[in-house]
This record gives C-alpha cells, structure tokens and sequence, in this order.
C-alpha cells in the first residue's frame, strides 16, 4: 500500500520520536561550571535551598516563638515553637497547632488579657491563668478585636459591623447600623404633583396613607421607649457607598467612611489563558489602565451615637487641599492635546481643577480612653499627606500635621502613626527628605525623635509607650538594624540589635511583617538575619545587652557545599550628580586586572526595591545567575539606581516625570565604572532585568545605542499608559493630565531609535500585573519599524513571577545564550 505524503510524514516523526524516547538523548548544559553549577540544578524548585522560617512572633510567655517554613514540595506551611534562649524546634501536630495562639491583637490596660483574632474568629487570652477563651465560632470573618475604654467591654468588626461584648452580662451588640441609603421614613424634600394630586382626589390613599404613618410614629415611640431595642438605623443618603467605620473605645462615637456609589472604576482590560483543562480558551478580566480608574474620593461621617446623628467632616479645611500642584501641567496639557488633534473646549473641560482636591482616609487610630482620633488624609494626586484630629463639638477636622511633596509624590511606604498612651500623637514623615520620628500633642508643634541622613521604618512602640523600637541604615544604606529612641526623654536613639535584620521587603513569602516583633514585656525580639550568600534564619536577642541566639537552620547541605562567590559593594561615582550610586558587583575568583572581561548589567525591579544591601537578595535566583556568570568569566553588575528604597525622598522623587531617564545615566555611570576599574571591555556589556528592569532593559537599548551588546526585558512594561493606576500615578500623573510624562517615559515611544542589536523579550501569558500585550504591542512597533535580531518568548502558565521551574529554566537559558553569542 502506497502512504500520503501526510502519512509518510506522521511515520517519520513518530520513529524520530520512539528513538528519542528510547535512546533518552541528554541536552548539553553550556552554563555547566567546573564545581557542577547549572542553570539546572540553580532554577529547580527554589525547596532544594531550604525553607526559610517566616511569620515569627512570640507566644503569651514572652519566651516562646511560633513561626512557619513552607513545606518540601508542598503549597502549604507546617508551624513550628522553639525557646527564645535556643534549643531544638518543634514541628506542631494539626492538634497542637489548633492550640497555637493567635498573633497580635490588643493587651487590656491591666496586662492580664489579650484579645486577638485567629481564623476568623475572636479569642480572648487569660494571661496570668494561662486560659483561653473563645468568643465567636461563626462562618462569618470577625477581626480587628479591640478593648473598650472600660478595659472589661470588647468589639470586633464583622461583615461592616462593629459588635461590643460585655462579659458580665454576656450581651453581644451592634454599635450601631449605619447605610448607604435613603431614609425611608424620611419625606421627600422635592414636591411630587402626581402624588399630591392622588391623594387630594382619592379618600381612600389619604385613609392608608394617615394610618401608614400613624404605624410608624408607634413604631418610633416603642423602640424609643424599649432599651432592650438597637438605636434606629442611620441612612447616609442613596449616593453613597460605605467603605470602612471605626468605634470609638469609649462607645460614644464612630467614624464612618463612604464614597460615591456614582464613581468610575474603569473599564477592566482582558487576559486570555489559552493551554487551560478543558482545551477551550478561557478569558479573564483584569485591571483597569492607569487614568482609568483614579481612587474615589472619601467623606468622613461623624456618628454621634447618644444622639444617633451623622455630621459631614468636611475636607476643605485642610492646609493646601484647595492649591492645585498640577496647575502648570494643566495648561501644558492643553496644548498637547489640542496639538494632537483634540476639541479645545472639550480637553480643557476634561482638565479643570477640582475646587476642592479629592482625598481618601488611608487609616484612623483611637486614643485608648476614645477621647481623641487621628485620622491620616491622602490626597488623590499623591501630592499631600495629612493627618488630623477631630473636633468632636464643631464637627470639624483640625489638621496635626501636612506632609506635601509638589515635585514628586507621597511615598505609600513610612506613614505608620499612632497614639501613645499618654494620649500624644506619634507618626513618620519624610519632611526632611528622609523618614523620621516625630511625636507632638494635638495643637503643639512636633518633636523629632530621630534625624539624620538614613530612612527610620517599621516603628513599633512599647506596652507602656516609653520607647519606639524601629529599624534604621544609619551606618550604610545597605545594612538595617534594630534601634530604639525614648518618647519623652530628649536622648539619642541607641542600636540594640548587634546584627543586621532582614527588613520586611526581601522576601514575598512574609510580605507585609514587620522585620522584627518584641515580646510583650519588652525585653526579646526575634528577627532574621541574612547574609550576601545565606538565606534568613531566625534570631532572638534579649533587649538589654545580649546576644543574638540563632534558632533556626534551615539551608539545605547541598547548597551550603556551593562556594558561593559574595557580591562587593561599591560606590559608583556620579557623572550627572554630586554623589555615588550604591551597586553590588560580583567578579570571578581569579580577577586580575592585566585581564580583559565581559560583563553584564543587572536592574532589579519593582523601581522602589532595594537590593544593593549586605544581605540575602529576594533576587536569589540572580544571585545564583550571577555566580554561573562569574565563573564563565564574567563581571556582573547590581545597581540601586535612582528611584530605589533606602535612600530617602530625593532618591526616589529623581525619576519624577522622567521615568527611565536618571535611572539610565546611573547605568551608563556603573558600566563605566567597570570599564575604567574592572577589566570590563566596554564593547562587550550586555543588560537585563526583569519587570522594572525589564523597562529599564529598553530604555538602555533604545536610548542609548551603541552601549551594550545584548539585553534581555523579561515581563517588562513597555507604554505605562497600560500599567496600574497606584503605582503609576504617583510618578507620572496621569495620562491626561500629563502626556509629556508618559511620551517621555514609555519605551514604545523610543523603539525607532533601537539599532538592532541582539534582544530577547520573554514574558508570562498569564502576567496580570504587567500585562502581556505590553510585550505584544512592542512587538508589533519593532515589525512595522522593520526593526530585527529581537525574539520573544512567551510562557502560557506563568504569572509575572514565575511558578513553574521548567519556565524559570527556559528564560535563563535564552538569557545566558544571548550573552555567551554576544558579549564573549
């Protein structure tokens, strides 16, 4: 029988592949090191380097520690206790965990109870009995439970309400009801003709109507007269939408916060998954674009509840809420718009500044005895941050403290505030252009607790407010240590921890803790402590003096065995600035300067990410990246550029409108550095990053022609016209209001003067924090530029940060090949 071409050629592929199955060729490994090092083995499921403790907080005791490790080749976590004087872990069984105490929560006045949340029900803790007691066992998710200024009542929130408790009686209570609605048994202010027609002519509505009322006076007058009955409901109008209430600890009022029902969030883009279990394409919706969905602007309702009334705080006397810092670029943007073919009319009604600058309520915090509240305003320009009392008989805001930032934007990081139990106020600000602590009574002027040239961050004040334990880089920017300055006494901070911490941003299994917890008593603290070439390990060191225990180990044997090169930290000298830009750098064993190297360039992302530090790198697969490089003969360059945490306001205001621009020079200084000092042949230095760095990947190869040999843009941004509001508004404004910036910013807008040289895009299909049409449209600007020597590699499974190892291996590969065909 005579086969079809088809069929001739379905037997070709399926013998090429029985003998591939059956011989089971090996893949050569190029980045295979002398010592065994391989993109294999270093871009396998990150479990093969140890689980890292994470989560750690104290127990009731004050010498027990809880805390978490992932585990082995699972999605869930195992807890673990061990003594804060050291010793062997525990692995706790399901049951002992169940018996695991919850976290945080509030300590009663006397020090005897703790009330705290735990999967979503309220637990009250029995200190000095070692008893526990549980409150709520509902479906429902109770949280942020608090103690009355009485010391004996509690609250908690639950579905938008807040409930008081009362042991002594056993009553449970809603503090109030509070809608977004009208009143119904309100009469309409606007005359109704119909209405009043019908009833004049109709004897019968006027009978229904007369005994409807009469209903509701009796109503009225039976809940009024019953104590047993809650309070009547408060209606806050139909236009409203309540996004969050606070209870005042002595009962007596409650803040209640709302927006617009009538408010824009945007049209939401769309993101196909095309390799799904059922073989059909399956689209999911997904954010909306910057300038598309700006944060609705917030009311404050003051909630009288002995008197059960609601009064508007009014905004409007806040310092400088009605300036208008985008004035200039208003007009500016007129002009741009009108250039492009825009109604003059239409785009200068599209830009008119608001009278009043919308804000939103970023927090609220209560004095213990819930005589005073402080409030934290934000505006919706990201140019102003305030933090105010109230006046609780005027119904008024009156403002402590304003924060501005005309040339850059409110940093989203260091606006921890709160009181102190002697009912004054404590907060961070960045003022001075670094974060630093400050208290004040409400109407005095305000007392700085720290200052100097480094960042204060993660504050945390003690039981009885004496002190405030932060962490601070006041030696170098790159190390982080655990400090504490007196409240009230005018003496300098000192240095307690005698090892560096890990700050909370390095590692995204426990992102959003505090880098450190103090025991309840004040006299531990547990913390990690990293090192350039070990992952975190938990410590505990008593306050006083004492040494750093180290409780855990938890780094795998086969890892300890790699001799891991650790990277330097230079000061790479400024041609565009009077300074120094901080950068990791790492050099192969036998550097020599007699020899000559290729190097590469890494950008870390996030912009606001610092990495240039002395400890472990949340980039721990670069790092890992970065020792096959080296012994490939590579140097290899880390920079915080500017725009990186760690080094104050005017660090990271420097990208302000110009995103890409200041942050190039600083690369273009660091490649120059390791020309003039390292070896590094100036023809031969590739670039890569991934996310901001993959931004940053374009701007250096579109921009700066002629500098580097290779780049990679791994899920890069490409037009930040398509990226997030919040992240993006702080720095550029908004499309509209500021066209410049965005033109100026987005590599799509530079991609005709790409030269061609060697690039690969690589990029996650399911990436829903940078999309991955960003990399589409890019592509499709390089081909009717007739631009070549790029390629992208799409992953159909993988979000921006990668889930699947083989992925991991596939990008690093084509990264590492680039550079080995181009900069050797």
């Amino acid at each position: 029988m005579k086969l079809s071409r088809h069929s001739r050629l379905a037997s070709l592929l399926a013998a090429v592949i029985g003998s591939s199955l059956a011989a089971g060729p090996v893949v050569a490994d190029d980045s295979m090191t002398e010592d065994g090092l391989s993109l294999e083995k270093i871009m396998q499921d990150p479990d093969w380097i140890g689980n890292q403790p994470i989560n750690a907080y104290f127990a009731d005791d004050n010498r027990t520690i809880y805390f978490q490790r992932e585990a082995e080749d699972e999605n869930f976590k195992h807890w673990y206790s061990i003594a804060a004087n050291g010793g062997e872990a525990t692995l706790l069984t399901p049951a002992q965990r169940a018996d695991v105490p919850a976290r945080g929560g509030e300590l009663s006045q006397d020090g005897k109870r703790r009330v705290a949340a735990k999967n979503g029900d309220i637990f009250l803790y029995f200190l000095e009995e070692d008893r526990v007691q549980q409150l709520t066992r509902t479906s429902a998710n109770e949280s942020s439970p608090f103690f009355m200024a009485d010391d004996r009542r509690i609250a908690w929130t639950v579905n938008g309400s807040t409930m008081i408790f009362d042991p002594a009686s056993g009553l449970i209570e809603e503090a109030a009801v509070v809608k977004g609605e009208n009143d119904p048994l309100r009469e309409s202010e606007n005359f109704d003709y119909l209405e009043d027609q019908q009833l004049r002519l109709f004897s019968t509505l006027r009978r229904e109507n007369r005994r409807d009322e009469s209903e509701k006076e009796h109503n009225r007058t039976l809940r009024d007269a019953d104590p047993t009955r809650i309070a009547p409901t408060l209606y806050l109008g139909a236009d409203r939408n309540i996004r969050f209430s606070s209870l005042s600890p002595n009962g007596r009022y409650m803040l209640v916060v709302s927006e617009p029902k009538s408010h824009e969030n945007g049209k939401q883009d769309s993101m196909p998954n095309y390799v799904t279990e059922s073989g059909y394409v399956k689209n999911r919706d997904v954010r909306p674009l910057v300038g598309l969905n700006a944060p609705a602007p917030h009311t404050i309702h003051l909630i009288d509840l002995e008197e059960n009334s609601a009064t508007t705080l009014a905004m409007d006397e806040l310092p400088g809420i009605d300036d208008d810092p985008l004035e200039d670029l208003r007009d500016d943007a007129i002009d741009y718009h009108v250039e492009q073919g825009n109604d003059e009319d239409a785009v200068e009604k599209a830009l008119k500044a608001p009278e009043i600058r919308p804000a939103q309520v970023e927090g609220l915090d209560w004095t213990r005895d819930g005589s005073m509240v402080a409030v934290q305003v934000h505006s919706v320009d990201n140019k102003d941050r305030w933090i105010a009392t109230v006046d609780f008989d005027d119904g008024e805001l009156e403002s402590q403290h304003r924060l501005t930032m005309n040339k850059g934007w409110i940093n989203w990081y260091h606006n921890d505030f709160g009181w102190l139990p002697d009912n004054r106020l404590w907060f961070l600000s960045e003022e001075t252009g670094y974060s630093h602590l400050y208290v004040k009574r409400p109407g005095d002027r305000a007392v700085a607790l720290t200052s100097g040239d480094y960042v204060v961050a993660d504050p945390k004040v003690t039981t009885d407010g004496s002190m405030i334990y932060y962490i601070a880089n006041p030696e170098r920017s790159g190390t982080f240590n655990i400090y504490r300055v007196p409240t009230r006494a005018k003496m300098a901070a000192k240095q307690v921890s005698s090892i560096s911490v890990q700050p909370s941003s390095r590692s995204e299994d426990d992102w959003g803790y505090s880098p450190f917890e103090l025991s309840t008593d004040g006299e531990y603290l547990v913390f990690k402590h990293d090192e350039p070439t070990h992952p975190a390990e938990l410590y505990a060191q008593a306050v006083n003096g004492g040494e750093p225990v180290k409780l855990t180990d938890s780094t795998s044997a086969e890892f300890k065995a790699v001799d891991w090169v650790a990277p330097e930290i230079v000061k790479v000298p400024s041609t565009h600035f009077d300074g120094t830009i901080t950068a990791r750098v790492y050099k192969p064993r036998d550097w020599s300067p007699d020899k000559e190297y290729p190097a590469v360039m890494f950008v870390h992302g996030a912009g606001y990410l610092h990495n240039a530090h002395d400890g472990w790198s949340v980039y721990f697969r670069e790092f890992m990246f970065h020792n096959i490089l080296l012994r490939h003969g590579y140097v290899v360059m880390d920079m915080d550029y500017r725009g990186s945490r760690g080094y104050g306001a005017k660090w990271r205001n420097a990208i302000y409108r110009q995103m890409g621009h200041p942050e190039l020079e600083d690369l273009l200084d660091g490649k120059k550095y390791m020309v003039d000092n390292l070896g590094v042949n100036e023809d031969r230095v590739g670039v890569y990053g991934g996310s901001y760095g993959g931004f940053m990947a374009f701007m250096a190869l579109f921009r700066s022609p002629g500098e580097w040999a290779a780049g990679a843009a791994l899920r890069p941004v490409t037009d930040w016209a398509h990226y997030n509001h919040p992240y993006t508004s702080n720095i550029l404004n908004t499309p509209l209001v500021d066209p410049m910036a965005y033109e100026k910013s987005s590599p799509i807008e530079w991609a005709e003067d790409y030269d061609n040289t060697p690039m690969l895009i690589a990029h996650g299909m399911q990436d829903d924090n940078v999309f991955f049409k960003d990399s589409v449209r890019l592509v499709q600007r390089l081909i009717e530029l007739k631009k070549e020597n790029f390629e992208i590699a799409p992953y159909p499974l993988d979000p921006h940060g990668f889930v699947h190892p083989e992925s991991w291996l596939d990008e690093y590969r084509r990264i590492f090949k680039l550079m080995e065909e181009n900069t050797q």
